[in-house]
């Protein structure tokens, strides 16, 4: 195979997707690793989503602990293809094979590196969706590195994003990946605290069987308590199991606050399995405040495109309902147990799904309506929604992403927003303004001329609210209102020509 600016292309693996060769990047006269993926990308939609994750995965390059990403292209033959740092030391699933389960401190150490590199990927915007040991690969001189960002579009390529053996690893899937939800963050914790687990035990904490019996056995393996390895220290595991907690909403809610907790964690060998942690009011799990890492990488609680998830978190698999945490005791036969549990099971699902069912509408009157708001003009002193007091007036005060507008003749301009960016959008906010009057009933593109809408929405305010990393020079701008009780304001909205749907933000501090 020839590819431009590579030579001496040798295999050193095959997956079930993608074979990995080793080569000589000629220009610079190095070797290189460079995995070639053997599905063809047949429309331009999907070979655009694979760049964009492409062009991600190369901004994070500069992390210690994330193999760099060189280049990306096609074959002749249309497959996708990414040019990466060559890492000659293997995977941490070869170690394991070889030597045996690794020793906790080690573990430890390892967890909060591969956190913070994880952390630094959703600051960005990029989510793994495939961490597991054989994708944590060690460079020459023994350091661990993250390695397959960049790929995660071709598991939604062509609409083939199917719970298979090849498509995802099930021991290292979170619970709510076999129901197809949506990939978040909290998905990529589960992932990396089940490839931690699996270094001390030399399994996985949940190993998952395939293909499954039934759906009733693959909840019950889901959901089932996490066991203790001996002589891990109890703050160690208990680090482990809140990230593998089955239900979103108990899970450690970002790499960041995984990363932290695991700096925190005790490193002395413990010799009688950990109690349960105690309940602090509020949540099971909440963890203690941060003392501080060792590492400055940005932080996804205020500035990421993502935001933690809450109790209900989308559609609930279908799955029998967990009892508690992953400590409980197995329930017991008492008749009075499936009566609440059944009780418990119809308010979650009926929570469920209207939380689902809203949680995507257009801010309305009654939707968004401020405790701030009032009968009377706005108050320039307070921002409108979603938005911030910044050097050019409003901006956006997190990643705020809309999907399509709608610009029907004699009306308003209408959009809807996406539940958070990750989801597939057209449009990102970047700054905004109150109006002085009625929403006007024209289109976004009349309304972004405006003299107030105007006067906001430039290509100047875009450029100061725009990501250091994004280049939004040729983006296009408009507009669109809402109303916010009887005050309305607008969204000043941009979107990279060409690039249709994406899973990234721009804006946002």
């Amino acid at each position: 195979m020839e590819l431009p600016g590579l030579t001496d292309l040798t295999p050193l693996g095959q997956g079930g997707f993608a074979t990995v060769y080793r080569a000589r990047q000629v220009q610079l006269n190095r070797e290189v690793a460079v995995k070639i993926d053997n599905r063809v990308l047949q429309t331009e939609r999907d070979r655009r989503r694979f760049l964009r994750e492409a062009h991600a995965a190369a901004r994070l390059s500069g992390h210690p602990h994330v193999v760099s990403v060189h280049d990306a292209n096609f074959t002749p033959q249309g497959t996708p293809y990414l040019v990466m740092e060559l890492c000659t030391g293997g995977s941490l699933a070869d170690v394991v094979q070889r030597d045996g389960p690794l020793p906790a401190a080690r573990v430890r150490e390892l967890g909060v590196q591969l956190a913070d590199a994880l952390a630094a990927a959703h600051a960005e915007g990029v989510l793994h969706r495939d961490i597991k040991p054989g994708n944590i690969l060690l460079d020459r001189y023994g350091t661990v590195k993250l390695a397959d960002f960049g790929l995660a579009a071709l598991l939604d390529a062509e609409g083939s994003s199917t719970v298979t053996r090849d498509a995802l690893s099930p021991s290292y899937a979170p619970p709510e990946a076999f129901a197809m939800a949506q990939p978040t963050p909290a998905a990529d914790v589960y992932s990396l605290a089940a490839t931690l687990y699996d270094l001390l035990a030399g399994k996985p904490p949940r190993p998952v069987p395939w293909p499954v019996e039934s759906f009733d056995h693959l909840g019950q393996v889901l959901r089932s308590p996490v066991p203790w390895v001996p002589g891990v220290p109890q703050g160690l595991h208990e680090a482990l199991v809140r990230a593998l907690e089955p239900e979103v909403g108990r899970r450690t809610a970002t790499a960041a606050r995984l990363r932290d907790e695991l700096s925190r964690a005790g490193a002395e060998p413990s010799t009688s399995r950990p109690r349960a942690p105690r309940p602090v009011a509020g949540s099971p799990w909440a963890p203690q405040p941060s003392t501080g890492s060792p590492y400055r990488t940005p932080q996804p609680a205020t500035g990421s495109p993502y935001r933690a998830p809450q109790q209900v978190a989308g559609p609930a698999p279908v799955f029998p309902p967990a009892a508690g945490s992953s400590y409980v005791r197995p329930p017991t036969k008492k008749p009075w147990g499936l009566v609440v549990g059944a009780s418990v099971l119809a308010t979650v699902v009926a929570l469920g799904t209207w939380w689902w069912a809203t949680r995507n509408q257009a801010p309305s009157s009654a939707g968004t309506s401020s405790s701030t708001s009032s009968t009377s003009a706005p108050d320039n002193a307070v921002a409108p929604p979603r938005l911030a007091q910044c050097g050019t007036g409003y901006c956006v005060a997190e990643p705020t992403c809309y999907h399509g507008i709608n610009n029907v003749g004699g009306e308003p301009a209408a959009a809807r927003r996406a539940g958070d960016c990750s989801v597939e959008h057209f449009w990102e906010a970047f700054a905004g303004g109150w109006l002085s009057g009625a929403i006007p009933k024209v289109g976004s593109d009349e309304l972004v001329k405006a003299t107030e809408v105007a006067d906001v929405c430039t290509a100047e305010a875009m450029k100061a609210n725009t990501r250091p990393t994004v280049d939004t020079s040729t983006w296009r701008i408009t507009a669109v209102a809402f109303a916010d009780g009887d005050r309305n304001y607008f969204h000043c909205l941009a979107s990279e020509p060409g690039a249709g749907e994406v899973t990234t933000s721009a804006f946002g501090s």
